[in-house]
């Protein structure tokens, strides 16, 4: 591929409708026909550039979260369904609406919960013990020993409970 590399208004939009799709830098970069890196230098160097580009991404984050978020809740949708019917000696093109409803998708949901309310719906187990004071810890500590001791004896075939 020719590498083009001189920046001017005509790359400037390129490079958004390239990003308006959700691409990542490097692929945005070969699409334009330069390297990442000289991507990068543009961006640093043109601050209008810079400000297209996040722009850009953040219309095509926000199109997929709220795809998410409809899917999450389930959703209407109408479809259109076009047909040719003859009549005669002419075709008549008949539109016919369906209304449709989605059920609610669990999997986006769980998404949107575990990543949006991270305290509540954190998908795993808290199985960690947080001691606080001299004594808990000793008692702790004593505990753990006796399970050492008694798994170290059965090992040995001393069971102390015979």
């Amino acid at each position: 591929m020719a590498r083009i590399g001189k920046y001017n208004k005509k790359m400037l939009a390129r490079a958004k409708k390239e990003a308006e799709k959700g691409l990542s830098e490097q692929q945005i970069a070969n699409n334009l026909g330069i390297h990442v890196s000289t991507l990068c230098d543009w961006k640093n160097k043109f601050p209008e550039f810079s400000e297209v580009i996040m722009a850009a991404k953040d219309r095509a984050d926000e199109i997929i979260e709220n795809s998410m978020y409809a899917h999450a809740k389930g959703m209407e949708l109408t479809e259109e369904h076009t047909h040719l019917k003859k009549e005669g000696d002419r075709e008549i093109k008949e539109i016919k609406k369906i209304k449709k409803q989605i059920a609610p998708d669990t999997k986006a949901g769980i998404f949107w919960l575990t990543n949006r309310k991270k305290k509540k719906w954190v998908d795993r187990r808290d199985d960690h013990i947080t001691l606080t004071n001299a004594e808990d810890i000793l008692k702790a500590k004593k505990e753990l020993d006796n399970i050492i001791n008694e798994s170290t004896q059965k090992q040995m075939g001393d069971d102390p409970k015979k």
